[in-house]
C-alpha cells in the first residue's frame, strides 16, 4: 500500500509481445498515479482504469487503435490524455465522471463519440472536435459545466440533441 504507484507496462511477458490491455485490467486500483504504455499495444480493454481514483496520467502509444467504452470511467484526478491517431471512436463512458480532466486532444481522423463520452468533466474548458467526426451520442457532454467552447465541424450529421445539456437541464 504505498502512496504512489507508476506502472510501466512491459513490451513483453513471458517472452511473448504485450499486444492488449485487457477488460477491467486495472479495475479499482485506487492509489494508481500513472500508467506508461508501451509502444505495440493496439488495444485498451472496456473499464481498463475504471474506478482508478488516483490515476493523473495514461501514455497511450502511437500504435493504440482501440480504447474500449468506460476505459477511464471515474478517474477524478486525470487532467489531460492524448488519443493516438489510430483510434477512430470515443466509447461510450470513456471518461464519465473524470471530474479533473481538463484537456483532451482528439485525432484529426475520428469518426464519433459515444454516450457519456465526458459527462461531468466540470473542468473541461473547450474541445475541439475533428473534421471527420460524423456522430456526436446522446449526453456527450452532459455536466460539463466549465465547458465555454466547442467547436463542431459541418461533417456532423448526427448531433444527439441532448449531447450538450448541463447538470439539471
Amino acid at each position: 500500500e504505498s502512496t504512489t504507484r507508476d506502472v510501466v507496462v512491459p513490451t513483453s511477458l513471458g517472452g511473448f509481445p504485450v499486444r492488449h490491455i485487457g477488460i477491467q485490467a486495472f479495475y479499482d486500483c485506487r492509489q494508481l498515479k500513472s500508467v506508461t504504455i508501451p509502444s505495440g499495444v493496439t488495444s485498451i480493454g472496456d473499464g481498463a482504469f475504471l474506478g482508478c481514483w488516483g490515476l493523473e496520467s495514461v501514455s497511450i502509444p502511437a500504435s493504440g487503435t482501440r480504447i474500449g467504452g468506460a476505459a477511464c470511467r471515474v478517474c477524478p484526478k486525470l487532467k489531460s490524455i492524448k488519443i493516438p491517431s489510430g483510434v477512430k471512436d470515443i466509447g461510450e463512458a470513456m471518461f464519465f465522471e473524470c471530474g479533473g480532466l481538463e484537456s483532451v486532444s482528439l485525432p484529426s481522423n475520428m469518426t464519433s463519440i459515444g454516450k457519456y463520452a465526458f459527462y461531468k468533466c466540470g473542468k473541461l474548458k473547450s474541445v475541439t472536435i475533428p473534421l471527420g467526426v460524423t456522430r456526436i451520442e446522446e449526453s456527450t457532454f452532459e455536466g460539463c459545466n466549465g465547458l465555454m467552447s466547442v467547436s463542431i465541424p459541418s461533417t456532423v450529421t448526427t448531433p444527439h440533441f441532448k449531447s450538450f445539456l448541463s447538470s439539471g437541464s
